[in-house]
């Protein structure tokens, strides 16, 4: 079985809104819970009231980038760019956007320029580790996600992140302590569950394996965002192949089955 490396780049709960604007609080309430129209009404109609607070901005550009309009994000960040050069936030998310847009060396230049002006800020780290990752960089990535755990370890992104490249290093016993980590933060990541459970299964740790496995199918979602997409049969084949290892042909016969209903070509 070959493990899943995918990159996880939702976005870290960005610096604490500045408790002066409601707007700002009710729309960062609303674009943590995905709801982004109803975040984007309450901004457009902050700017239409008049307020044109670089804030408002970010909060507007983050919002757009969550969605993949990119070119509406870049112009809402450039113009904060243009009236506040040294903004850590503002580059952070010109960084992300470059990273959405495969342009790499951009990206890391943005997150660099970030953490340049206000290194204490965990979430640059992270995304310009992710970059390196897919740079092939993966000593510099390490760095970053060591960093970026320092400086807060209650955000599950740099565990899930340093667990990836745990894994393709063969350095099972750190990368499962490190998905493990990510998982008692977010215990509804499919992606996570499955990814663990390969390193279980890897070690012949088959129950174990099976455990994760079950929830990975448990919190399934093919458009979870965050990862590249993975297909539902990879779980089942896979909890199969352990129930097999086991010697539990039934159950490892009705899971290869159900690999075959969702698409599994052997």
């Amino acid at each position: 079985m070959k493990i899943l490396f995918s990159i996880y780049l939702v976005l870290y709960t960005l610096m604490a809104v500045a408790q002066k604007s409601d707007p700002l609080i009710k729309s960062k309430e609303l674009i943590n819970n995905e709801d982004y129209d109803d975040a984007l009404e309450i901004l457009n109609t902050s700017f239409a009231n008049g307020d044109t607070s670089t804030e408002i901005y970010l909060q507007r550009g983050e919002c757009y980038m969550r969605t993949s309009d990119f070119e509406k994000a870049l112009k809402d960040i450039n113009y904060v760019m243009q009236r506040d050069s040294a903004n850590a936030r503002a580059w952070y998310l010109r960084g992300f956007v470059w990273g959405k847009s495969d342009q790499n060396e951009l990206a890391i230049k943005s997150f660099t320029r970030s953490i340049a002006i206000d290194p204490s800020l965990p979430y640059s780290y992270n995304g310009r580790g992710c970059v390196y990752i897919l740079t092939g960089e993966y000593s510099k990535a390490l760095e970053d996600f060591n960093r970026a755990i320092m400086l807060d370890s209650s955000k599950p992104d740099a565990y899930y992140n340093r667990g990836l490249i745990y894994a393709r290093q063969e350095e099972n016993i750190l990368a499962i302590r490190d998905f493990t980590m990510f998982l008692k933060i977010k215990p509804e990541v499919s992606v996570a569950y499955f990814d663990r459970g390969v390193l279980y299964s890897n070690s012949k740790q088959y129950k174990s394996a099976i455990k994760d496995f079950s929830k990975a199918i448990k919190y399934y979602n093919s458009e979870e965002s965050f990862c590249e997409p993975y297909a539902e049969f990879q779980i089942y084949q896979a909890r199969g192949n352990c129930y097999q290892y086991l010697g539990n042909e039934k159950k490892a016969n009705r899971d290869f089955q159900i690999a075959k209903e969702f698409g599994y070509k052997p």
